[in-house]
């Protein structure tokens, strides 16, 4: 016992050391003025470790000692130093000492048993967040028989009670009967509760490797540190792992859950964040940015294995990129993320290339539109057993890809319900939460790849694209750039789509073999194919390039804002005289413009955004315009196409039929027939005129005012 004593006072003077040779006896007597407002000081690992070699040996195999000294140390600093500071008042004081930057000791799927009852630090990101609420330190339990008070410490999530109402040696006390005999009751007197709060931390995502599903784990927070997480909060967390004895029913089972008592959380964001790079990645990298076809290489790395879309791929890297978020000297917030939706016939490479996608970001994050709903793309609040009874705030895919990227497939198998959440995501990058007693907003600062099938499964080559894409209008219009991809069968290009195909699945069979140390016979023809789908830049040094790239700020140079300006006005004036003319492009098409023309040249790793990055944004945009909003037939852009508003084709034909309509009507009721060939006669589309027709009927514009030899007699409302 002796020795024991003599250690627990070697660890306070230790730390009293530590305390007062830093600086930090400030903090501590501050916590004397100003308790219970602060009840914490902070200390960073490395003075402890700089003090004793035995403390931080203490401190992570034995840290309930250590906090214990710890917390006693800071009192006896307090005392020292404030001699008026009644005794009893500094005795009663829960002050805490908190570790901080210690270093990361292991991964969430690296815990294992044997790390139990010590001190560790993990990373990750917080995916659920309780409510915070009061939790009991110490526990009083007054006897019913007798009323006699036993105080209890709680030091487990489960209140424990006391088991009998104790006498002491003199026979005071209590009245000795069990708890079978009596019952207790919570005396609220000298009860003692803290604030608490529960999360649930996920692994990031940057650090799985292709195909894992990421681990969490609970971590419960008290006293000063609760209220200052989100859903979606980078976080690293330094506490004691601790075991949870699980039960079912009243039995107790021998398979226990883990958590984390925390005794540190920092919050990370994107500046913070560390990736590990290598000298020889560090030489890679600085021979790409100053390669003048750096770009070219760049996309050439985006999923090798699939032959083709060099304009898709183009689009992609510039997403991975991003541009610049700014914040106006109003207050208004513009986003510096593009939006990308590929919608293409089945059996076009879409998931897998977005899944390719997802792993070259340092925060990249896949999801199935198919298996998901709105809250799990954006965040929800709900009452589970994790928050046991209180709501948890829960956050998504958008949220978990904060400063990432965000990849959603089958966007089209979602229900139009699930898809409207998504809407203040893409355009404000925030997320929205009001539910009982939740208010939150959560960022969602990422880029969205998005790939969805057109309306009938296939697109119909005959038809026009656009009005086969079956998404709300408003949700195609907060995407920057949108391709359609087709299937259609050609001789010369199936030829080299089949041959790639034939290449990449050799190359796989020749890897694996190489893996398992079988030998093989190198000849030509395999080293076509491993050349064939071997990415000019490595995944993750491209990762890394990615990560290096998005802190670099570019400023726009005088001569590509008016490149820009130029190129704006000159579409603006490709439009028609008649009064129903075009909108070419509007200033939405702008700002994307903006946005692409930045994140070329941080693909480039430049701080200036030249004419040379505009003109390399307006072939994208000019690849995306050509696709979906030109008229083919007069070879003007109308963003109205796809939009969700009435194209210039749609308000003419729409026109000329009311047109007819009514110098029909003036010569008395019409048959369909006779209208169909009118309308024939000007060169109008039967299919159009058929389906025109339906919205005419249900805006009222012609109704049905008898019938004759069976067939239906049509007129005009306003004749």
């Amino acid at each position: 016992m002796m020795k024991k004593q003599n250690q627990n006072a070697t660890l306070i003077a230790q730390i009293v050391s530590v305390i007062e040779d830093n600086k930090y006896t400030p903090v501590a007597l501050s916590i004397g003025d100003q308790y219970p407002e602060k009840k914490s000081i902070n200390v960073e690992f490395k003075d402890l470790e700089n003090a004793s070699s035995d403390l931080p040996v203490i401190l992570t195999e034995d840290p309930e000692e250590f906090f214990k000294g710890a917390e006693d140390a800071i009192k006896e600093v307090i005392d020292s130093h404030r001699f008026g500071i009644d005794d009893a008042v500094i005795t009663g004081m829960r002050v805490h000492f908190r570790v901080t930057n210690a270093p990361i000791t292991c991964k969430i799927r690296e815990i294992r048993s044997n790390m139990l009852n010590t001190l560790i630090t993990i990373e990750g990101i917080a995916k659920r967040v309780t409510e915070v609420r009061p939790t009991i330190l110490i526990g009083s339990f007054k006897c019913m028989r007798c009323g006699h008070i036993t105080e209890i410490n709680q030091a487990k999530p489960i209140l424990y009670g006391p088991l009998e109402c104790s006498k002491d040696e003199q026979g005071g006390g209590g009245c000795g009967r069990f708890e079978s005999s009596t019952r207790f009751e919570i005396y609220e007197k000298g009860t003692v509760r803290i604030d608490s709060q529960k999360i649930e931390v996920q692994e990031s995502p940057e650090g799985l490797k292709g195909g894992s599903q990421p681990q969490t784990i609970v971590c419960q927070m008290v006293d000063d540190i609760c209220g200052y997480i989100n859903a979606g909060d980078r976080v690293t967390i330094t506490g004691t792992l601790r075991a949870l004895q699980k039960m079912q029913g009243k039995h107790k089972m021998t398979a226990e859950d883990i958590y984390i008592e925390v005794n540190y959380i920092d919050i990370k964001n994107i500046d913070t964040d560390v990736i590990e790079i290598s000298k020889e990645e560090q030489e890679i990298i600085d021979d790409l940015r100053n390669s003048p076809d750096v770009r070219a290489k760049l996309v050439e790395s985006i999923a090798p294995s699939i032959y083709g879309y060099e304009h898709v791929k183009r689009a992609i890297m510039l997403l991975l990129f991003g541009g610049v978020s700014k914040l106006q000297p109003d207050g208004t917030r513009i986003r510096g993320d593009s939006h990308c939706l590929l919608i293409g016939d089945p059996a076009t490479a879409k998931t897998q290339l977005l899944r390719y996608v997802a792993t070259l970001v340092p925060r990249g994050v896949y999801a199935s539109g198919k298996s998901s709903s709105g809250v799990g793309l954006t965040a929800s609040a709900t009452r589970d057993d994790f928050g046991e009874g209180r709501w948890t705030l829960e956050a998504g895919a958008l949220v978990l890809a904060d400063n990432g990227m965000a990849c959603v497939d089958e966007l089209d198998k979602m229900s139009p319900e699930d898809r409207s959440t998504m809407h203040e995501a893409l355009e404000s990058q925030t997320i929205s939460v009001n539910k009982a007693t939740i208010h939150a907003t959560l960022n969602s600062r990422c880029s969205l790849l998005a790939g969805a099938n057109p309306k009938h499964g296939r697109f119909d080559i005959d038809e026009e694209l656009y009005p086969q894409i079956e998404l709300e209008p408003t949700l195609i219009s907060r995407f920057d750039l949108i391709f359609p991809i087709t299937d259609v069968p050609e001789k010369v290009k199936d030829q080299k789509i089949a041959h790639h195909i034939l290449q990449s699945h050799l190359a796989g069979s020749v890897k694996k073999r190489m893996d398992n140390d079988i030998e093989i016979a190198m000849d030509q023809g395999i080293q076509d194919a491993l050349l064939a789908v071997k990415p000019v830049i490595n995944a993750s040094v491209m990762r890394k390039y990615v990560f290096l790239a998005k802190k670099i700020i570019p400023i726009m140079t005088q001569e590509a804002m008016d490149q820009l300006e130029l190129y704006y006005v000159s579409v603006r004036k490709m439009r028609d005289n008649q009064s129903r003319a075009s909108v070419p492009i509007t200033a939405r098409q702008l700002e994307g413009l903006i946005r692409l023309s930045e994140s070329s040249a941080r693909a480039r790793m430049s701080d200036t955004v030249t004419i040379d990055d505009v003109d390399y944004a307006i072939d994208v945009m000019k690849d995306f315009l050509d696709r979906m909003a030109r008229n083919h037939n007069s070879g003007i852009y109308d963003i109205d196409r796809f939009s969700g508003a009435e194209s210039m084709d749609q308000r003419t034909i729409m026109h000329n039929m009311v047109s007819i309509i009514e110098e029909l009507s003036l010569l008395g009721p019409f048959t369909y027939d006779k209208f169909l060939d009118e309308a024939k006669s000007d060169g109008m589309p039967e299919k159009k005129v058929d389906a025109y027709w339906e919205n005419l009927r249900r805006d009222g514009i012609v109704f049905q005012t008898g019938s004759e030899n069976g067939k239906a007699l049509w007129r005009s409302i306003r004749k």
